[in-house]
């Protein structure tokens, strides 16, 4: 599977994103051959690994489709990529 990055993302925030942990960047930084925590070109499209990392965590990702992107400026919105149902979830 390959994802588009969007604007502000690094590899950690699309490997959160899309596998529920940053551990995912690691292996999608060195098979683009790029660094994982600088930014990303928004557009810029990467291979997501089919590995599981942690499987609640991705299953969480995905539902509540968090697209966090931690390379531009900080935001009220930015900083509130965990909500309540997250809280409850993981208690």
């Amino acid at each position: 599977m390959d994802v588009t990055t969007l604007p502000g993302q690094t590899l950690w925030d699309v490997a959160v994103s899309m596998k529920g942990s940053w551990e995912a960047g690691i292996d999608m930084a060195r098979s683009a051959g790029v660094s994982m925590t600088g930014p990303q070109k928004a557009g810029a499209v990467y291979s997501v690994p089919q590995k599981t990392y942690d499987r609640t965590m991705e299953r969480y990702a995905l539902t509540h489709r968090l697209e966090p992107a931690t390379a531009g400026e900080i935001s009220p919105l930015s900083i509130r990529i965990f909500t309540s149902a997250f809280s409850a979830e993981f208690s």
